[in-house]
């Protein structure tokens, strides 16, 4: 069975973890037959078992790697990690429940549903694991086996120590390869950051619930004198009632709290563009939209120069006017 391509089975995500779990599975198979095998020594197992035993070392790795790959399932591996359990459980009773090698199998088997699926895919591994094992006990009825022998143990010793090593290697690999990816976003970070704040326009994003989440430095020089209170979090009546206390709003004064009912109003359904003078006597455009989420994204930029030009105008016409 050949792999799916990039537009066929599971998403890219999921891809990736089935390739992922490919060499531990086929490892730890590998090593698990060796310790069953013994155990079925021990216990005078028929030739089906080995039989069995074979093609689930062998065949079902690379079962499970080609289905998952093909799978439309939403998490494949999720599926494959089940089966695990479930063929896992039943081998226990095959092997007359010889203590060493069951309670390394159960154990390693439900290790990758906790890694991969915490509790909520371990606890269905659990149910799987179990279920196959009393269906099986009750299927066979082998007689119990529970002390191994010194070949018995020495045959657990490979999978005792290697797949540790391996889970231990693939962890590391893992690891290293998420330090990277944090380190290159943290890169596209500190650029985007710079390229926001190099912007010559007043840019701000709130939240649904008209929270600040970023602004750049633009913005913020606009209102410098309570450029301290701009953190994350802070809710938009706020920042409006700091500016306006501090005498940042020229249009607010006499009656500042009209103002801000005005204010909050025309935030809550922004529609046309703003004018709005500073105490410096700069004029800022605003234009805020409503984002798809409910969130609130407004910039501004400076347009003195336009408005001095349209006032010079119109006091030109005035006095062309009075000569007329």
């Amino acid at each position: 069975m050949a792999p799916a391509g990039p537009d066929e089975g599971a998403p890219a995500a999921q891809r990736r973890l089935v390739q992922r779990m490919r060499l531990p599975r086929s490892v730890g198979l590998a090593l698990g037959s060796v310790a069953v095998g013994s155990a079925l020594w021990q216990s005078g197992a028929a030739a089906p078992s080995w039989v069995l035993l074979a093609v689930h070392a062998l065949v079902w790795p690379q079962l499970a790697w080609a289905w998952g790959l093909r799978s439309r399932a939403a998490r494949p591996e999720h599926r494959n990690l089940l089966i695990d359990a479930a063929l896992g459980g039943m081998w226990l009773p095959l092997m007359g429940f010889n203590l060493l090698p069951s309670v390394l199998i159960a154990a390693l088997l439900l290790l990758g549903p906790l890694a991969v699926g915490g509790l909520r895919l371990f606890l269905p591994g659990v149910a799987a694991l179990a279920a196959a094992a009393l269906a099986t006990w009750a299927a066979t009825a082998v007689p119990l086996q529970p002390w191994p022998t010194p070949a018995t143990l020495i045959a657990c010793l490979p999978l005792l120590v290697i797949y540790p090593l391996i889970i231990g290697a693939e962890t590391h690999r893992l690891s290293m390869r998420l330090a990277d990816q944090k380190r290159a976003l943290e890169r596209s970070e500190r650029l985007y950051r710079e390229a926001f704040d190099a912007m010559e326009a007043g840019i701000v994003l709130y939240d649904a619930d008209d929270r600040l989440r970023i602004c750049n430095r633009d913005f913020r020089g606009l209102y410098a004198a309570v450029s301290e209170t701009m953190i994350p979090g802070r809710r938009f009546e706020d920042l409006l009632r700091d500016v306006v206390a501090r005498g940042l709003v020229p249009q607010a004064q006499g009656d500042a709290q009209a103002w801000i009912d005005a204010r909050l109003a025309a935030h809550r359904a922004p529609g046309e563009p703003m004018l709005r003078e500073f105490p410096d006597g700069r004029w800022r455009r605003i234009i805020e939209r409503r984002l798809p989420d409910g969130g609130l994204l407004a910039f501004s930029t400076d347009v003195t120069a336009l408005v001095q030009r349209e006032q010079a105008l119109v006091e030109l016409n005035g006095r062309l006017e009075e000569l007329s």
